[in-house]
């Protein structure tokens, strides 16, 4: 029995027992473990090490175009963050559109690590497929919203947004949560 009680306070000692020395952190000034200490960007606040938060006042989203095309966002210039961010948390809202015709429309949206949307550099892919039922003359179908971590290619994320119906009604568009740096 009194081994026991030996090994349970041992136990004890190690759970509450003072923390190893680390450097101090706050959300304000947090320092990461590797040393890395740089401030977030205005409208942003340090939550973990190297990711920053947005802190601003209301919901901004940045539209993109449907057009089976490759392209990019300069989320640098438009979030005003560092040109050395990695990555962009994000939420993503893919709107399917009406086609005026009863039909399944379909929306794709991928993700590249290439200037050139190479399907060899795919980060990753979202689908919405929505069944149009009856003939809409105007309006979305369907709307969905997906946290999203796109890798950045000096400052831009890359992406094509596919319209696979034909329907020129689809829309694409992003909130900026934080970012890693």
């Amino acid at each position: 029995m009194r081994r026991m009680l030996t090994v349970i306070s041992l136990a004890l000692v190690i759970a509450c027992g003072p923390a190893v020395d680390q450097p101090a952190e706050s959300t304000v000034n947090l320092t990461a473990p590797d040393g890395y200490a740089v401030q977030c960007a205005t409208n942003f606040i340090r939550t973990v090490p190297h990711y920053c938060v947005y802190t601003g006042v209301g919901v901004t989203f940045t539209s993109g175009t449907v057009d089976n095309t490759c392209r990019s966002v300069d989320w640098v210039t438009t979030a005003s963050i560092p040109s050395s961010t990695k990555v962009v948390n994000l939420i993503q809202r893919i709107t399917v559109g009406q086609g005026n015709a009863v039909a399944t429309r379909q929306l794709n949206v991928s993700y590249f690590n290439s200037t050139t949307c190479n399907v060899s550099f795919i980060q990753s892919s979202t689908v919405n497929v929505i069944r149009e039922q009856t003939a809409q003359a105007a309006g979305p179908l369907g709307q969905m919203n997906i946290a999203q971590d796109v890798i950045l290619v000096n400052g831009l994320m890359y992406y094509l947004a596919q319209s696979a119906d034909g329907s020129s009604n689809h829309a694409i568009a992003w909130q900026l949560l934080g970012y890693y740096d």
